[in-house]
């Protein structure tokens, strides 16, 4: 028998074992995946940028070989500064769901904690596009009522993760409540 599909409806909520461990108040990250994509992506442009940089350079020789090495030295320092802020970021991001509310914070410089109460949720989308899925990662998107963040998104969470959160959310047809 595979647990993994078994559901039990109770107070209200869809539950999966996985929903279960999802909202245990338990303040989770994102997936170290979802870093070396964001690396990976931010090395493909660099390479891109230094690759038209020096074809540039070859094709209309009208500056000087220093200003092509300036510019490869200010491109390898955003490169480097990228790293770090990426990780850094990486490293501050958390979100936690409780019987009430879903909690995320982020943020480096400016940290930010934004509380979404599990009654104003109005339904959850689940987006994974070609990289997320390469990599078994996904966003998973909070519609709430209101309009001042009337969306939060949690990025760079496991697929499985992502759907037993937004089972954990659903609405119950017959109670109405979330």
């Amino acid at each position: 028998m595979n647990h993994a599909h078994e559901t039990k409806a109770s107070a209200g909520k869809i539950e999966t074992p996985a929903a279960e461990a999802a909202a245990t108040g338990r303040w989770c990250g994102q997936q170290p995946a979802y870093l070396r994509v964001h690396h990976g992506i931010g090395a493909v442009v660099v390479v891109a940028l230094a690759a038209v940089a020096i074809g540039f350079y070859f094709v209309i020789p009208v500056y000087p070989l220093w200003l092509l090495g300036s510019l490869l030295g200010a491109l390898t320092i955003i490169a480097l500064v990228g790293l770090w802020y990426s990780t850094a970021a990486f490293g501050h991001y958390a979100f936690c769901l409780d019987d009430v509310a879903v909690h995320r914070r982020q943020g480096v410089f400016w940290r930010k904690e934004t509380v979404v109460p599990l009654c104003r949720v109005q339904h959850t989308d689940v987006i994974r596009g070609p990289l997320q899925r390469r990599y078994g990662l996904a966003t998973l998107v909070i519609h709430t009522a209101g309009t001042r963040h009337a969306v939060v998104n949690l990025v760079g969470i496991s697929q499985p993760q992502a759907v037993a959160l937004r089972e954990y959310m659903t609405v119950d047809a017959d109670s109405g409540a979330v």
